[in-house]
């Protein structure tokens, strides 16, 4: 096994592998976003799979990486509403209740903007498509909610992929392929931004309307 990675994870490998992939997308970017789009919907639906929005901005660029893990993520978070609908809707309700009074209490209030905001503000993924699963909120109301409050953050991860050197630049010039100006403004924006929206939006709901928080 020792020898097979060592043959087949050289640097000159991995780059061979990354440029292959590249033309591809660059030849057919159709077929290789539903590729992709397949992929992010599989690997999403796995807990603790980390870090893909980067990886896909990196291989598809801001605009096609943004479509892509957008589409990919709301397919998901349907899957997943729909399992808690038809599926575990009683086991979910039982085993979260305390939080459920308060996000049918929300939803009672104040509508479908709770999706919006909720989504905004960076509530746990996986977690809020199960309990919204078990509400009233319709599986097109819940599609539109996700698609759009998930587009900031979203659109900033697959910029800030889109940035990094590919593996032949790095090959090339080394580390300091990472030193680059539009590098570092995507290390800002990755850092900033998802904590500015939440604040603003976090802050705005409490303000009008009290504390969103479903989590304990």
């Amino acid at each position: 096994m020792y020898w097979v990675l060592r043959r087949h994870l050289t640097l000159e490998s991995l780059v061979e592998h990354e440029s292959l992939l590249r033309h591809r997308i660059e030849q057919a970017p159709l077929k290789m976003a539903f590729f992709g789009f397949a992929i992010y919907v599989a690997v999403t639906l796995i807990p603790g799979t980390a870090g893909k929005a980067v990886v896909f901005g990196w291989l598809y660029g801001a605009v096609l990486g943004t479509i892509v893990i957008n589409s990919a993520l709301t397919a998901a978070a349907l899957i997943m509403f729909a399992i808690s609908r038809y599926f575990l809707r009683d086991l979910v309700r039982y085993r979260f209740e305390p939080q459920l009074r308060r996000l049918d209490a929300q939803l009672d209030r104040h509508g479908t903007t709770v999706l919006l905001v909720l989504r905004l503000a960076h509530t746990p993924y996986t977690l809020l498509n199960y309990l919204l699963g078990t509400t009233e909120m319709s599986m097109s109301t819940f599609w539109w909610g996700t698609q759009l409050g998930m587009l900031p953050a979203n659109a900033v991860l697959a910029y800030a992929g889109s940035r990094l050197p590919s593996l032949t630049e790095v090959s090339r010039h080394g580390l300091s392929s990472l030193l680059t100006i539009d590098l570092a403004v995507a290390l800002v924006l990755l850092s900033c931004v998802p904590l500015v929206v939440q604040y603003s939006v976090t802050a705005f709901w409490r303000r009008r309307h009290g504390d969103m928080n479903i989590r304990d």
